[in-house]
């Protein structure tokens, strides 16, 4: 699946989301505040940038500076990142999910559970599908939040059922 295109078929699956919509999201809403994430992921120029404004910045941020497929930002300074951080780039073609983004992604998730070090994932191209990879690769208990366009914000719990789910649509495809 990962490296090449993906299948129309699945990609149309995919804009479906993959869990709860929030329409006014704010990361202390009672569905979050009391949950002890291991890993807070955001995938997207606008959630990123929401969650650093309310102070609240991911553990692992993956962007791309554009938001609707307009470029909106020229800088990670522009997401309003406050902490420190390691970066890491990957290229990623719009449709596809590399081999390289699927490792930035791996080795971020490793990086952080070993030295606790905020990393930030600079993409080349789309990050609209990394969520993917993210869940499928993040730890048990981890929290995925990413932008479902003129809808809300989705937030994903990692969970061994949510990790087959997605396999499961992945090999349908």
């Amino acid at each position: 699946m990962f490296g090449h295109k993906l299948p129309e078929k699945l990609r149309l699956k995919l804009k479906k989301p993959l869990g709860e919509v929030i329409e006014r999201f704010t990361i202390n809403d009672s569905r979050f505040k009391n949950k002890k994430s291991v890993c807070l992921i955001s995938v997207g120029d606008e959630v990123t940038g929401y969650l650093n404004k309310l102070g609240d910045q991911s553990d692992i941020s993956i962007v791309d500076f554009f938001i609707k497929r307009i470029k909106v930002h020229e800088r990670l300074d522009d997401l309003g990142f406050t902490q420190e951080f390691k970066l890491l780039k990957a290229r990623n073609p719009a449709g596809h999910i590399t081999h390289e983004t699927v490792e930035a992604v791996k080795s971020s998730l490793a990086g952080f559970i070993r030295d606790g070090k905020k990393r930030v994932i600079k993409v080349e191209g789309e990050e609209d599908l990394v969520a993917l990879p993210a869940i499928l690769l993040a730890p048990l208990g981890a929290l995925i939040f990413y932008g479902q366009p003129d809808e809300g914000v989705v937030a994903v719990e990692v969970t061994e059922e949510k990790k087959r789910e997605i396999l499961e649509m992945v090999k349908i495809s």
